[in-house]
């Protein structure tokens, strides 16, 4: 049994696969929520520049520590996915992979693989949940140690949830096309970057993942321009759990208040969630189109 996306997503359980999909978004989450917090720490909560190159340190984190884990907990190399959007174009790209490949036969070939969703997605979902609770626990024993620190007086008022304090300024019609657009740039970008032939252009898998970040990182500092966008689902499905506590937890006077931030958060997570599936289905369709219009030859595993 090999770790390579095709042969995960063909299998209903694999269980290397599952953990180092879950320690993948697991590092991406904890970095990413410890650098959004540095940021208020040192005063560049507003720095575009700061907030990037943050983001695209916790994502290259989350590629690269899975691989130092996976000397002593796995027999064979790891290929985390990562992302439910890298997930889902890989299930219909390798899943009509053979097509145009047979002579005379320009129908599509081949399903998507439904196979492993199931587990990838909840790998990624619990270990994005993990991570969350990871920071949650360096948060407090951050406000615990400085405490007594003048410096930091402020952050006996600030509140976990003051992280997920944004103003949104776009309605949703333009939130839904800023978003549209980040996610195809990172899916029409990323994964074809992680195919690259390495025979042909002499590169091996760690320089592939180093353009690979550099293709996140310059999507990530154009969209920061726009307020950043949902880089990962586990994002706004954690905001939505925040919001859901807020309201619950809120009283008369700022009910409505928390409602209305409630009903921002709900709404903006089935828009990401609608695209997080939709786009990578037709961006994979126009890959498959091209491949069997040259007659290029993909490995399916």
């Amino acid at each position: 049994m090999t770790n390579l996306p095709g042969s995960a997503l063909r299998k209903f359980w694999n269980p290397t696969a599952f953990a180092f999909e879950f320690l993948t978004v697991l590092f991406l989450v904890f970095f990413v929520f410890t650098w959004m917090f540095l940021s208020f720490l040192s005063k560049k909560n507003k720095s575009k520049i700061f907030l990037s190159v943050g983001y695209t340190i916790a994502t290259a984190l989350a590629f690269f520590l899975p691989w130092a884990f996976a000397s002593i907990g796995s027999k064979l190399p790891v290929y985390p996915m990562l992302n439910p959007l890298v997930v889902i174009f890989q299930s219909f790209l390798r899943g009509f992979g053979k097509t145009g490949q047979v002579v005379g036969d320009n129908n599509l070939i081949g399903s998507p693989l439904w196979q492993g969703m199931p587990y990838i997605f909840g790998a990624q979902i619990l270990g994005g949940f993990a991570g969350f609770a990871l920071f949650i626990g360096l948060f407090y024993s951050f406000k615990a140690m400085f405490k007594t620190n003048v410096d930091y007086e402020w952050l006996k008022s600030f509140k976990l949830s003051n992280l997920f304090a944004k103003e949104h300024h776009l309605t949703l019609g333009k939130f839904s096309a800023k978003e549209a657009l980040f996610i195809t740039m990172l899916i029409t970008l990323l994964p074809f970057s992680a195919m690259i032939d390495t025979t042909n252009y002499q590169l091996n898998h760690f320089q592939i993942k180093l353009i690979e970040l550099l293709v996140v990182g310059i999507i990530i500092f154009i969209s920061s321009y726009f307020d950043f966008f949902a880089f990962h689902l586990i994002f706004p499905l954690i905001e939505l759990v925040i919001k859901t506590a807020l309201l619950v937890k809120s009283n008369i006077e700022n009910k409505n208040e928390n409602l209305k931030a409630y009903l921002q958060s709900l709404y903006r997570f089935l828009i990401v969630l609608a695209l997080t599936i939709i786009i990578p289905i037709i961006i994979a369709f126009i890959a498959i189109g091209i491949k069997s219009k040259t007659g290029v030859i993909i490995s399916v595993s």
